[in-house]
């Protein structure tokens, strides 16, 4: 992870939360940011910022997941992409996903839900006709611990609330094709076999 870059970002937030910060020094400050949120470059250093094994405050972390977000959800059709960095970005989403949080009572919620809609972004961009393998992914997590089991559910939940209740751009243009992965997901019909239930731990978030 480039030190520099993360030591920018870092004095960068400092500024645009501290209460002594001038307007102007603010907003040279959110203007870096915004550069980096909109940068795909800045990719890998978003994954290392938000991994917990790169041991960054939470803050930073979170900043990071916000790269991420920003760039599938602004630069994903862009010809800033290409299929292999796509396909590179997907696959750094779901290291996150499945490696990059810590235990189920030390991880944030602000952290495991803004995990959980990144996840989300992709899978309205690729589920199923793309990402065949999403159900299973999520099934094999699920059986993983704790941690992976509330992130699956966040994850559903996240993806059926896009598609179904909120007025969502990207999930209406797919919405046929998500409705029908969705229909198929053999994780729902399946997580109630596994301990602990699926109906136990939907109750414990109810």
């Amino acid at each position: 992870m480039d030190a520099d870059i993360v030591s920018q970002i870092s004095q960068a937030l400092f500024v645009v939360y501290s209460p002594t910060s001038s307007n102007e020094q603010r907003r040279l400050a959110g203007g870096f940011l915004e550069q980096v949120k909109g940068n795909p470059a800045s990719v890998p250093v978003a994954h290392s910022l938000a991994h917990k094994d790169n041991g960054q405050p939470d803050e930073l972390r979170y900043f990071g997941l916000s790269v991420l977000e920003n760039i599938i959800k602004f630069k994903w059709n862009s010809a800033e992409l290409s299929d292999a960095d796509r396909q590179k970005l997907k696959e750094l989403v779901v290291n996150l996903t499945a490696d990059g949080l810590k235990g189920f009572a030390d991880e944030k919620s602000f952290i495991k839900e803004k995990v959980a809609k990144i996840f989300v972004e992709v899978a309205k961009r690729l589920f199923p006709l793309q990402w065949a393998d999403m159900d299973l992914l999520l099934m094999n997590m699920y059986r993983a611990d704790e941690k992976s089991q509330e992130m699956v559910l966040l994850i559903y939940r996240s993806l059926a609330e896009d598609i179904y209740i909120y007025d969502d751009a990207v999930a209406e243009l797919r919405k046929k094709e998500l409705t029908t992965g969705m229909l198929a997901v053999s994780a729902l019909k399946v997580l109630s076999g596994y301990r602990p239930p699926f109906h136990t731990l939907m109750l414990k978030r109810s």
